[in-house]
């Protein structure tokens, strides 16, 4: 009778505890911040630009170093906004903040944004999107959810509500994309024109930052366009990444 419920406990661990512990491992990273305030060299303390903040993201990958390497790599900073930290502290700059925020971390996916701030004749903020699967450590381009012969259709679908923001907003389309793409028109947009997409529980964000210059930045459209998982199914790859969300 012992020995039965001992082979019962370890078929329970086998087939439930140790499975859930598996999918945490390698389907869930942990993300802290790490603040630096970093002085620069010459300046006195109430000099303009004495200081600046970067909050690193420290990434843990339970189960996988490869993994966590790979992601680390891709969210270095310097490279991601092309700046040196030896050079930040030996001059006077611009740099003023460098900070990310954590959108998903769930499903395998991990959705991050990097922001660097800068100040000069006026405030600027630069913004990086990355999403990776979390079960390689690569970044997903946006383009390889959905198959192949759909993305036209989404692709049109993603102008509609383009076109639906802008007038709205009551700015003419060409006056929209004069900053970023001056060279193309709102038919002319493909999926590989925006900027990244964002991830949750209910859909995907495709991203498209117009850049409007700063005398006219309260004017920019938000660039936003969500689409929930319902509405993109006949698009998406029923054995991809996104497959889990429309079973």
């Amino acid at each position: 009778m012992k020995n039965t419920f001992l082979c019962t406990i370890f078929v329970f661990l086998l087939t439930v505890i140790f499975p859930l512990k598996s999918f945490s491992q390698t389907n869930k990273a942990v993300v802290l911040p790490k603040t630096v305030v970093y002085k620069r060299v010459g300046l006195e303390k109430n000099d303009f630009k004495a200081t600046f903040t970067i909050i690193y993201p420290r990434i843990k990958i339970l189960g996988s170093k490869t993994v966590e390497q790979k992601i680390i790599k891709f969210l270095n900073y310097e490279k991601v906004f092309d700046y040196s930290l030896g050079d930040e502290i030996k001059k006077f700059s611009s740099l003023e903040n460098v900070f990310y925020k954590l959108n998903y971390n769930k499903n395998g996916f991990l959705d991050v944004t990097l922001f660097m701030e800068t100040f000069g004749a006026y405030p600027w903020t630069t913004k990086e999107y990355f999403v990776f699967n979390l079960k390689t450590g690569e970044q997903i381009n946006v383009s390889e959810l959905f198959n192949p012969g759909s993305t036209a259709q989404l692709t049109k679908k993603i102008r509609t509500a383009i076109l639906h923001e802008l007038k709205q907003r009551q700015i003419p389309p060409e006056d929209a994309l004069s900053f970023q793409y001056p060279s193309i028109t709102i038919e002319q947009i493909q999926l590989d024109n925006m900027e990244g997409f964002s991830i949750n529980d209910k859909g995907l964000t495709f991203i498209f930052d117009y850049n409007f210059n700063f005398a006219s930045k309260a004017d920019e459209p938000a660039g936003r366009y969500f689409f929930g998982w319902a509405e993109l199914k006949p698009f998406i790859k029923p054995d991809g990444l996104l497959g889990k969300f429309i079973r």
